[in-house]
Protein backbone atom coordinates (compact mmCIF):
# COMPACT_ATOMS: atom_id res chain seq x y z
CA UNK A 1 0.00 0.00 0.00
CA UNK A 2 2.90 2.36 0.76
CA UNK A 3 3.99 2.14 -2.90
CA UNK A 4 0.67 3.17 -4.43
CA UNK A 5 0.44 6.16 -6.79
CA UNK A 6 -2.86 7.80 -7.75
CA UNK A 7 -3.65 9.01 -11.25
CA UNK A 8 -4.71 12.64 -11.58
CA UNK A 9 -7.94 12.65 -13.65
CA UNK A 10 -7.17 10.82 -16.93
CA UNK A 11 -3.74 12.37 -17.39
CA UNK A 12 -0.23 10.94 -17.30
CA UNK A 13 0.36 12.63 -13.96
CA UNK A 14 0.30 10.67 -10.70
CA UNK A 15 0.54 11.72 -7.09
CA UNK A 16 1.74 10.05 -3.91
CA UNK A 17 2.31 11.01 -0.32
CA UNK A 18 5.74 11.10 1.28
CA UNK A 19 5.61 8.83 4.30
CA UNK A 20 8.85 7.93 6.03
CA UNK A 21 10.09 7.27 9.56
CA UNK A 22 12.93 9.70 8.81
CA UNK A 23 13.09 13.23 7.46
CA UNK A 24 13.57 12.01 3.88
CA UNK A 25 11.91 9.41 1.65
CA UNK A 26 13.69 6.07 1.15
CA UNK A 27 15.39 5.80 -2.25
CA UNK A 28 13.88 2.38 -2.91
CA UNK A 29 10.39 3.83 -2.44
CA UNK A 30 11.13 6.62 -4.90
CA UNK A 31 12.38 4.12 -7.48
CA UNK A 32 9.42 1.77 -7.06
CA UNK A 33 6.74 4.46 -7.22
CA UNK A 34 8.31 6.06 -10.30
CA UNK A 35 8.38 2.70 -12.06
CA UNK A 36 4.75 2.10 -11.07
CA UNK A 37 3.71 5.44 -12.56
CA UNK A 38 5.46 4.54 -15.82
CA UNK A 39 3.80 1.10 -15.89
CA UNK A 40 0.35 2.67 -15.65
CA UNK A 41 0.89 4.32 -19.07
CA UNK A 42 2.17 1.22 -20.90
CA UNK A 43 0.32 -1.62 -22.62
CA UNK A 44 0.08 -4.38 -19.96
CA UNK A 45 1.43 -6.85 -22.53
CA UNK A 46 4.83 -5.12 -22.30
CA UNK A 47 7.19 -5.78 -19.39
CA UNK A 48 9.88 -3.56 -17.95
CA UNK A 49 13.35 -4.75 -18.91
CA UNK A 50 15.50 -1.84 -17.74
CA UNK A 51 15.36 1.38 -15.79
CA UNK A 52 17.83 4.06 -14.82
CA UNK A 53 17.08 6.70 -12.21
CA UNK A 54 18.92 9.80 -10.98
CA UNK A 55 18.38 11.27 -7.53
CA UNK A 56 18.59 15.05 -7.91
CA UNK A 57 17.31 16.33 -4.56
CA UNK A 58 16.22 14.73 -1.31
CA UNK A 59 12.48 13.99 -1.09
CA UNK A 60 11.21 15.37 2.20
CA UNK A 61 8.60 13.68 4.35
CA UNK A 62 5.07 15.01 4.60
CA UNK A 63 4.95 16.79 1.23
CA UNK A 64 3.11 15.18 -1.70
CA UNK A 65 5.03 14.31 -4.84
CA UNK A 66 3.85 14.44 -8.46
CA UNK A 67 5.08 11.98 -11.10
CA UNK A 68 4.85 13.29 -14.66
CA UNK A 69 5.20 10.59 -17.34
CA UNK A 70 6.39 11.42 -20.86
CA UNK A 71 5.51 8.84 -23.51
CA UNK A 72 8.75 9.00 -25.48
CA UNK A 73 8.06 5.95 -27.66
CA UNK A 74 5.32 3.40 -28.24
CA UNK A 75 6.55 0.85 -30.78
CA UNK A 76 5.39 -2.66 -31.60
CA UNK A 77 8.12 -4.26 -29.48
CA UNK A 78 9.32 -1.51 -27.16
CA UNK A 79 7.95 1.42 -25.21
CA UNK A 80 10.05 4.10 -23.52
CA UNK A 81 9.00 6.39 -20.70
CA UNK A 82 10.69 9.30 -18.96
CA UNK A 83 9.26 10.11 -15.55
CA UNK A 84 9.98 13.22 -13.50
CA UNK A 85 9.13 13.34 -9.83
CA UNK A 86 8.36 16.86 -8.61
CA UNK A 87 8.07 18.13 -5.06
CA UNK A 88 7.56 21.79 -4.14
CA UNK A 89 7.82 22.76 -7.84
CA UNK A 90 11.29 21.19 -8.09
CA UNK A 91 12.31 18.05 -10.01
CA UNK A 92 13.84 15.79 -7.40
CA UNK A 93 14.14 12.52 -9.34
CA UNK A 94 14.13 11.43 -12.97
CA UNK A 95 13.87 7.96 -14.46
CA UNK A 96 14.08 6.46 -17.91
CA UNK A 97 12.34 3.08 -18.21
CA UNK A 98 12.11 0.74 -21.18
CA UNK A 99 9.43 -1.93 -21.70
CA UNK A 100 9.59 -4.91 -24.05
CA UNK A 101 6.94 -7.19 -25.47
CA UNK A 102 7.93 -10.79 -24.55
CA UNK A 103 9.33 -12.77 -27.46
CA UNK A 104 11.12 -16.04 -28.11
CA UNK A 105 14.87 -15.61 -28.39
CA UNK A 106 18.28 -17.10 -27.68
CA UNK A 107 18.84 -18.19 -24.10
CA UNK A 108 22.07 -18.18 -22.08
CA UNK A 109 23.03 -17.83 -18.44
CA UNK A 110 26.32 -18.41 -16.73
CA UNK A 111 26.59 -22.08 -15.75
CA UNK A 112 25.14 -23.14 -12.39
CA UNK A 113 28.68 -23.85 -11.30
CA UNK A 114 29.05 -20.08 -10.92
CA UNK A 115 26.83 -20.20 -7.83
CA UNK A 116 28.90 -23.10 -6.56
CA UNK A 117 32.00 -20.99 -7.14
CA UNK A 118 30.45 -18.13 -5.12
CA UNK A 119 29.72 -20.56 -2.28
CA UNK A 120 33.25 -21.95 -2.35
CA UNK A 121 34.77 -18.47 -2.58
CA UNK A 122 32.96 -17.51 0.61
CA UNK A 123 33.75 -20.81 2.36
CA UNK A 124 30.13 -22.00 2.35
CA UNK A 125 30.82 -25.47 0.98
CA UNK A 126 29.65 -26.57 -2.47
CA UNK A 127 26.33 -24.73 -2.38
CA UNK A 128 24.71 -21.67 -0.83
CA UNK A 129 22.36 -22.63 2.04
CA UNK A 130 18.70 -21.74 1.48
CA UNK A 131 16.90 -19.23 3.68
CA UNK A 132 14.79 -21.80 5.54
CA UNK A 133 17.91 -23.84 6.25
CA UNK A 134 19.64 -20.82 7.78
CA UNK A 135 16.59 -19.95 9.88
CA UNK A 136 16.53 -23.55 11.06
CA UNK A 137 20.11 -23.09 12.25
CA UNK A 138 19.14 -20.05 14.29
CA UNK A 139 19.88 -17.21 11.86
CA UNK A 140 17.40 -14.40 12.60
CA UNK A 141 15.58 -12.65 9.75
CA UNK A 142 15.44 -8.84 9.87
CA UNK A 143 13.76 -6.14 7.75
CA UNK A 144 15.78 -5.38 4.63
CA UNK A 145 16.08 -1.70 5.50
CA UNK A 146 15.57 0.47 8.57
CA UNK A 147 12.88 2.31 6.60
CA UNK A 148 10.68 -0.81 6.75
CA UNK A 149 9.29 -0.08 10.20
CA UNK A 150 6.21 -2.27 9.53
CA UNK A 151 8.32 -5.39 8.99
CA UNK A 152 6.90 -6.06 5.50
CA UNK A 153 10.24 -7.35 4.23
CA UNK A 154 12.80 -9.77 5.58
CA UNK A 155 16.43 -10.59 4.95
CA UNK A 156 18.43 -13.61 6.05
CA UNK A 157 22.18 -13.11 6.00
CA UNK A 158 24.16 -15.93 4.38
CA UNK A 159 27.63 -14.42 4.74
CA UNK A 160 29.40 -11.09 4.44
CA UNK A 161 32.88 -9.68 4.09
CA UNK A 162 34.59 -6.33 4.01
CA UNK A 163 33.26 -5.39 0.57
CA UNK A 164 30.47 -7.91 -0.16
CA UNK A 165 27.23 -9.33 1.25
CA UNK A 166 25.22 -12.44 0.40
CA UNK A 167 21.64 -12.56 1.68
CA UNK A 168 18.20 -13.99 0.98
CA UNK A 169 15.47 -11.34 0.72
CA UNK A 170 11.71 -11.37 0.17
CA UNK A 171 8.49 -9.47 0.82
CA UNK A 172 6.66 -11.14 3.69
CA UNK A 173 3.08 -10.60 2.44
CA UNK A 174 1.63 -11.76 -0.86
CA UNK A 175 2.55 -9.52 -3.78
CA UNK A 176 -0.13 -8.87 -6.39
CA UNK A 177 0.38 -10.49 -9.78
CA UNK A 178 2.33 -8.17 -12.06
CA UNK A 179 3.85 -6.11 -9.24
CA UNK A 180 6.88 -8.22 -8.34
CA UNK A 181 9.12 -5.97 -10.46
CA UNK A 182 7.94 -2.92 -8.51
CA UNK A 183 8.53 -4.59 -5.14
CA UNK A 184 11.90 -5.95 -6.26
CA UNK A 185 12.85 -2.39 -7.25
CA UNK A 186 12.13 -1.27 -3.68
CA UNK A 187 14.18 -4.18 -2.32
CA UNK A 188 17.14 -3.45 -4.59
CA UNK A 189 18.31 -0.37 -2.65
CA UNK A 190 21.48 -1.80 -1.06
CA UNK A 191 23.59 1.35 -0.68
CA UNK A 192 24.81 0.29 2.78
CA UNK A 193 27.15 -2.25 1.13
CA UNK A 194 29.01 0.65 -0.54
CA UNK A 195 30.07 1.87 2.91
CA UNK A 196 31.37 -1.50 4.15
CA UNK A 197 34.99 -1.30 2.88
CA UNK A 198 35.64 1.85 4.92
CA UNK A 199 34.51 0.50 8.31
CA UNK A 200 33.60 3.91 9.72
CA UNK A 201 31.34 3.98 12.77
CA UNK A 202 29.88 7.31 11.73
CA UNK A 203 29.28 8.92 8.35
CA UNK A 204 29.00 12.54 7.32
CA UNK A 205 26.77 11.75 4.35
CA UNK A 206 25.56 8.79 2.29
CA UNK A 207 23.05 9.48 -0.48
CA UNK A 208 22.06 7.57 -3.61
CA UNK A 209 23.08 9.32 -6.82
CA UNK A 210 21.82 6.92 -9.45
CA UNK A 211 20.37 3.43 -9.67
CA UNK A 212 19.85 1.07 -12.60
CA UNK A 213 18.17 -2.32 -12.89
CA UNK A 214 18.10 -4.77 -15.78
CA UNK A 215 15.38 -7.40 -15.55
CA UNK A 216 16.42 -10.60 -17.31
CA UNK A 217 13.39 -12.77 -16.50
CA UNK A 218 9.86 -12.29 -15.21
CA UNK A 219 9.81 -15.84 -13.82
CA UNK A 220 10.06 -14.81 -10.17
CA UNK A 221 7.95 -13.53 -7.31
CA UNK A 222 9.09 -10.88 -4.83
CA UNK A 223 7.25 -12.71 -2.04
CA UNK A 224 9.52 -15.72 -2.53
CA UNK A 225 13.16 -15.83 -1.47
CA UNK A 226 15.66 -14.16 -3.80
CA UNK A 227 19.41 -14.37 -3.34
CA UNK A 228 21.11 -10.95 -3.39
CA UNK A 229 24.79 -11.24 -4.27
CA UNK A 230 26.05 -7.69 -3.63
CA UNK A 231 29.58 -6.37 -3.85
CA UNK A 232 31.10 -2.93 -4.00
CA UNK A 233 33.76 -2.58 -6.67
CA UNK A 234 35.16 0.92 -6.18
CA UNK A 235 35.02 4.06 -4.06
CA UNK A 236 36.74 7.18 -5.34
CA UNK A 237 36.20 10.93 -5.43
CA UNK A 238 33.41 10.78 -2.86
CA UNK A 239 31.41 8.21 -4.84
CA UNK A 240 31.02 4.45 -4.42
CA UNK A 241 29.56 1.79 -6.70
CA UNK A 242 27.81 -1.47 -5.82
CA UNK A 243 26.46 -4.22 -8.06
CA UNK A 244 23.84 -6.80 -7.10
CA UNK A 245 22.87 -10.00 -8.91
CA UNK A 246 19.50 -11.45 -7.93
CA UNK A 247 18.85 -15.19 -8.19
CA UNK A 248 15.84 -17.38 -7.47
CA UNK A 249 16.19 -20.43 -5.23
CA UNK A 250 16.47 -22.46 -8.46
CA UNK A 251 19.54 -20.44 -9.48
CA UNK A 252 17.88 -18.34 -12.21
CA UNK A 253 19.45 -14.88 -12.58
CA UNK A 254 16.38 -12.61 -12.78
CA UNK A 255 17.88 -9.12 -12.42
CA UNK A 256 21.09 -7.12 -12.08
CA UNK A 257 21.14 -3.83 -10.18
CA UNK A 258 23.86 -1.18 -10.07
CA UNK A 259 23.86 1.64 -7.56
CA UNK A 260 26.12 4.66 -7.12
CA UNK A 261 26.13 6.66 -3.91
CA UNK A 262 27.71 9.83 -2.60
CA UNK A 263 29.71 8.85 0.50
CA UNK A 264 31.41 11.42 2.72
CA UNK A 265 33.10 10.75 6.07
CA UNK A 266 32.62 13.17 8.96
CA UNK A 267 34.50 16.42 8.49
CA UNK A 268 36.99 15.58 11.23
CA UNK A 269 37.93 12.39 9.31
CA UNK A 270 38.86 14.43 6.23
CA UNK A 271 41.47 16.54 8.03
Amino acid sequence: QALRVNRVASSDVFEAGSTSPWGSVFGGQMLAQTLLAAQHTVDPALQVHSLHGYFLHVAVRGVDRLFTVERVRDGRSFATRVVKCVQRAKTIFIMTASFHRPEIGLVFQRPAKELERIAQLHHLGNRIPLAHELVGRGVVSVPTAAEDTAGDTEAVLVAEGRWWMLQWIRHRGRVLDGESCVVLTWLSDTSKVIMKPHALKRWGLCLSLDHSIHFHSMDFRADQWLLFNTRTSVSNGGRGLARTELFTEQGVLVATATQEALIRPPKESRL
